[in-house]
């Protein structure tokens, strides 16, 4: 009984010790956002991190956003005049291309989180800003004393190309929050859209960038409609349009209005060849939206084998025979029920536990 209590007892004083220690912890998020920033994927990791850390540690966790300038405020100018890392415990560069800030302001401890690397590839980045980053930050992320990779795609590539160290690299998926990206009634969904309650949508919620396959999303498009003139593309993302027949051009949608999109779609299709991780198939999961995706990089990890299809070995007919199966479905529930295992508490709390480890390091 003796040797009972004292383990207790043991167990209890590790665990204050713990909670003490996470109390006093000091962290400051350098993030690659500006505050006036509309919502976008990296926007998303960066709030919902900083909220439910800040949380947990009792406020004390700070951010520091780029300025609003264009001359102080873009990523290069910042790395020499915005971020700081004074009397902080953790720094974390939420986005890659912050990282060689920490040449210029030192940190005692620094984390950086890598969402992918497809700028340090040949021909994929005609920027000249992007290229200057890019020709940094390799260097940068070897002064981390942890990396988060969002995707074992990301964990994967980093290795590969950057010979970042493997036992620096923790891989922390990107969550959904549930209680806004849920299923609602398509119907009411679309009223509210002042969309047509009879057209049948295929969502795309992509840039125009090359990798993301808008070429493809086109021919699909062509076929769709040559079948069924009902069919009609919706297109969001980074304010870039389609311009063809049957195309609806949204813009920006706020984020409030993001769940009914999703649920006013009949099948999401993402075409991309290269995702660090495809945060807007995730979000169309959890809606309960049938969603379709090429097996490319990152994006098998997320939506599940099952519902990837290789888009870059077959014809535009055969995915839409796909696509015209997936339209049959009201909801979409296997890829429902994944997504329930992405939750932005979950990356948080694997977040913290590498705060942690680098600290007893």
């Amino acid at each position: 009984m003796a040797a009972r209590a004292a383990r207790i007892e043991h167990s209890r004083q590790q665990q204050q010790r713990s909670l003490e220690n996470d109390h006093a912890m000091k962290v400051v998020h350098w993030n690659i956002s500006k505050q006036s920033h509309p919502m976008f994927a990296t926007r998303r990791y960066e709030d919902e991190l900083f909220k439910r850390l800040n949380a947990t540690i009792d406020g004390s966790v700070s951010r520091i956003f780029r300025r609003e300038s264009k001359l102080f405020g873009n990523t290069i100018s910042s790395w020499l005049t915005r971020y700081d890392s004074d009397n902080f415990d953790i720094v974390h560069a939420t986005f890659q291309t912050i990282a060689p800030a920490a040449y210029f302001s030192r940190p005692k401890n620094l984390i950086v989180t890598v969402h992918d690397i497809l700028p340090t590839f040949p021909n994929t980045s005609h920027d000249i800003s992007t290229k200057i980053q890019w020709k940094f930050t390799p260097s940068a992320l070897k002064m981390a004393d942890a990396i988060i990779a969002i995707s074992d795609f990301t964990r994967k590539e980093l290795i590969k190309h950057l010979e970042v160290d493997p036992q620096l690299i923790h891989v922390v998926p990107q969550g959904v929050d549930h209680s806004l990206f849920k299923p609602l009634d398509k119907i009411d969904s679309r009223k509210q859209l002042g969309l047509d309650p009879e057209s049948l949508y295929v969502l795309v919620a992509s840039s125009n960038q090359t990798h993301k396959r808008m070429d493809l999303a086109k021919d699909i498009l062509l076929e769709l409609r040559s079948r069924n003139p009902h069919v009609k593309l919706l297109k969001i993302g980074y304010g870039d349009s389609l311009q063809m027949d049957g195309v609806i051009n949204l813009g920006w949608i706020p984020e409030n209005k993001m769940p009914l999109l999703y649920n006013s779609a009949d099948v999401y299709l993402h075409t991309s060849d290269y995702e660090g991780f495809g945060l807007p198939i995730l979000e169309a999961m959890a809606c309960g939206t049938p969603t379709i995706a090429n097996n490319r990089a990152s994006i098998p990890e997320v939506i599940g084998p099952a519902n990837t299809i290789n888009m870059n070995s077959i014809s535009p007919s055969k995915i839409c025979d796909h696509i015209f199966e997936k339209m049959e479905l009201d909801i979409d529930q296997p890829a429902l029920d994944r997504s329930k295992t992405f939750t932005w508490d979950q990356t948080a709390s694997g977040t913290l536990d590498i705060y942690k480890e680098v600290l007893e390091n």
